[in-house]
């Protein structure tokens, strides 16, 4: 992911772990930075990320573990905050920063962790449409942050019409230039002719 020079918010989180964490793990960073969004009084679509994450993060397994390299990345490695970075990750290499350590012959805990894992990279690729939206809503300029990010508009305008799951995760992998989008989306400098009046 190239890093955009901007930072939403200055975070960096010391997280210790073992070579392969607990997902919930991920709940330390989260919770982090749903800290530092009271504590400011940030308003907008990055708390409302965080707090949907949360909510999905903390029902899962415990068996249900995210790769040491990821979670150091998702709560350390970008200048995004943690929630944001989850996403990226997430939607970018969804089934491979996940592991189950439940045992081999537990066949129920191994299906029910595989289960999981779609689910929340599913949920992740909802939460990434419902970003663009709140993103876009905060601008003046309607339709401006896809003026700005083209690849995403057939994305944009085809998860518009699709009312359940089945496909959403098939239209984000379709981005061709995913990276980029990202980093544009997330890049205020870059869209700061969004907040002009289009008068």
């Amino acid at each position: 992911m190239k890093i955009s020079l901007f930072l939403f918010i200055p975070i960096l989180l010391a997280h210790s772990a073992s070579a392969k964490s607990k997902a919930k793990d991920v709940l330390f960073c989260l919770g982090q930075e749903e800290k530092i969004y009271h504590t400011k009084k940030v308003g907008g679509a990055l708390p409302k990320i965080n707090q949907n994450l949360i909510s999905e993060f903390v029902q899962i397994s415990e068996t249900l573990e995210i790769k040491k390299k990821y979670l150091n990345l998702i709560c350390n490695g970008t200048p995004y905050p943690p929630s944001i970075s989850l996403l990226y990750y997430m939607l970018k290499y969804q089934e491979e920063i996940f592991h189950s350590s439940a045992q081999k012959g537990d066949i129920v805990k191994i299906s029910l962790d595989k289960s999981t894992i779609e689910d929340l990279i599913t949920m992740g690729s909802f939460q990434f449409i419902k970003l663009i939206n709140l993103i876009q809503a905060q601008y003046k300029k309607p339709g401006c942050l896809l003026e700005h990010i083209p690849e995403m508009k057939p994305l944009y305008y085809r998860a518009g019409i699709i009312m359940q799951f089945v496909g959403i995760r098939k239209l984000l992998s379709e981005i061709k230039n995913f990276d980029h989008a990202f980093d544009t989306l997330l890049n205020y400098k870059s869209l700061k002719d969004c907040n002009e009046d289009s008068r």
